[in-house]
């Protein structure tokens, strides 16, 4: 379960075409902004539970940049927690930061603090992507090291974003996207099947959406990687609107419920 909220975001949201450092270019970002604002809403079903809300997201851009090493960044913050009667069984308390290159969209410096359950964990990532490595930090282990990396590796927030930035309209019917992230000390890799446009009825009103079917990992939390479908709003700001998956015990839904201060009008909502 560890992970657990962010799992399914990281797996389902992440699409980006890798490069390494010689080869980056500037990405053009027409997609978000700083101080925008998305707020999720966590249901689980299952038949111990029937159908509860279990828990909450924020994701916030900072409203200014900040220099990391020399480098202009935007500060992209995500909070994550149960609710509820959820949190009496399993209690969610996540944390995470990344520091985001503004020309390149890649990370250079990540933190996580989560609580989940019995579980915590606290790490502090800095990317060298003109080295190609990974400076890593377990805070709650006292351990550190270091790790080469290759071709244009993500953390598990910056993915997210970079994925906004991609250019959809060239993307093809059951097209695979492949993908690279850091995570816990390892560089894990998984791919991305778009599979068709269709408008969905949410929170927010009914948007039209790019569906696309991820491939999951081996061990991770989903059961089959053909129960996992996510949707990203089919406009210039490619909101992640609705992922939902069986999981080991029962399913989950992550939605879109509020949005703010958007770089794009929000045409794909229907409304």
């Amino acid at each position: 379960m560890k992970n657990f909220i962010f799992t399914i975001i990281l797996v389902g949201l992440n699409l980006y075409a890798s490069a390494n450092f010689q080869e980056l270019k500037k990405v053009s970002n027409i997609a978000f902004t700083n101080g925008e604002k998305l707020s999720f809403r966590l249901f689980y079903s299952s038949t111990m539970t029937g159908n509860v809300t279990a828990g909450e997201m924020i994701s916030e851009i900072s409203s200014k940049n900040y220099i990391v090493r020399g480098d202009t960044t935007l500060n992209i913050k995500v909070i994550g927690k149960t609710k509820g009667a959820f949190s009496w069984f399993f209690k969610v308390n996540d944390v995470y930061q990344t520091y985001v290159d503004v020309n390149y969209m890649i990370p250079r410096y990540f933190i996580k603090r989560i609580s989940e359950g019995d579980y915590e964990d606290s790490r502090d990532v800095k990317f060298y992507h003109e080295k190609q490595r990974v400076d890593y930090i377990n805070n709650k282990n006292k351990t550190s090291g270091s790790l080469k990396i290759g071709k244009n590796v993500q953390d598990l927030i910056s993915a997210i974003y970079y994925a906004r930035t991609f250019n959809t309209d060239t993307f093809k019917l059951n097209d695979d996207i492949s993908i690279s992230f850091f995570m816990d000390e390892s560089v894990y890799q998984t791919k991305l099947k778009y599979i068709e446009k269709q408008t969905i009825k949410t929170s927010i009103g009914k948007v039209e959406c790019l569906k696309f079917k991820p491939s999951v990992l081996t061990g991770g939390v989903f059961k089959d990687e053909d129960k996992l479908i996510v949707y990203i709003s089919n406009d210039k700001n490619h909101l992640p609107i609705l992922a939902e998956s069986e999981v080991m015990i029962g399913s989950v839904k992550i939605e879109l419920v509020q949005y703010a201060n958007l770089k794009n009008k929000f045409t794909s909502l229907k409304n």
